[in-house]
């Protein structure tokens, strides 16, 4: 785990809980355009997560969660959608994307065998392959799918903000609600309305939290009070942010964050990341 790569694909097993990661597309970040309270200065106590580049890798892909029979989708990637600083104002970075449906094949895996995506929010590059754009039938990639969406969550005007209708199957979510034996839903608002993060139980006292856009990088647990360009409401998401901090830091608690480049599972100890 170098910090600076791309995640390739993974599979681990926490008791009866088994998570296999599947890549979709890769971030290239500027820093401090990213986090825009954040200086050059602050980036140079951390220079595990800079590439020689200068910018910080992110990964954006889907995991997939089997749990008590169920296989489960958390995220659906960015879809087929390449963007360069041009195309995101402010230019806060670049992303390659397209990788899901490769993925899923490579892990001999039927994107119609699964039976729920949850989203953690509707931002393009956590529902991209859920959406109607994603490919020609219009149906998205997942057609039996279900998806479980944080209660508040409202679709952009951009279509591949819009999961596909898939006849009304889709289903809002309050927070602590148990969606499914071992899952439930923690709500974690001010990236954008309606974000929640999915606690997994592992049935052996453990539990694997997956945060979405809560926190971006690792450097944040270290540097709570930074803006970051793209969340909504900047004091709520940096409330949400110390909340989950102090749940990262039990014994019992395994982190997912999915932009933590190769070092997505993790938990805090002493104030740092520290990658599983």
């Amino acid at each position: 785990m170098s910090g600076t790569r791309s995640p390739g694909p993974w599979q681990r097993r926490f008791g009866d809980l088994t998570l296999t990661y599947l890549p979709d597309a890769t971030l290239e970040l500027v820093p401090t355009a990213f986090f825009s309270t954040s200086t050059g200065a602050d980036w140079d106590g951390h220079p595990q997560l800079v590439a020689p580049s200068g910018r910080l890798t992110a990964g954006a892909g889907a995991l997939l969660a089997e749990l008590g029979g169920h296989r489960l989708l958390l995220d659906a990637g960015a879809g087929p959608v390449s963007l360069g600083e041009d195309d995101t104002p402010p230019p806060i970075g670049t992303i390659t994307s397209g990788g899901l449906p490769q993925s899923f094949s490579d892990a001999a895996l039927d994107p119609d065998a699964i039976e729920f995506v949850a989203v953690t929010h509707l931002h393009f590059d956590h529902v991209g392959w859920a959406s109607a754009a994603a490919v020609e039938h219009g149906e998205s990639l997942f057609r039996r799918a279900t998806w479980l969406l944080g209660e508040g969550s409202a679709p952009g005007d951009e279509a591949a903000e819009r999961p596909a209708d898939h006849d009304g199957r889709s289903r809002l979510v309050g927070d602590g609600e148990e969606v499914l034996p071992g899952m439930r839903a923690w709500a974690l608002p001010g990236h954008l309305p309606g974000h929640t993060g999915w606690v997994l139980d592992t049935g052996d006292g453990r539990r694997v939290i997956a945060f979405g856009d809560a926190v971006h990088s690792p450097a944040q647990i270290q540097h709570p009070d930074w803006d970051v360009a793209v969340d909504d409401e900047t004091d709520v998401a940096r409330e949400s942010r110390l909340r989950l901090f102090e749940e990262l830091s039990r014994e019992d608690t395994i982190g997912y964050g999915v932009h933590f480049a190769d070092r997505q599972l993790g938990s805090i100890r002493d104030g740092h990341w520290h990658p599983l």
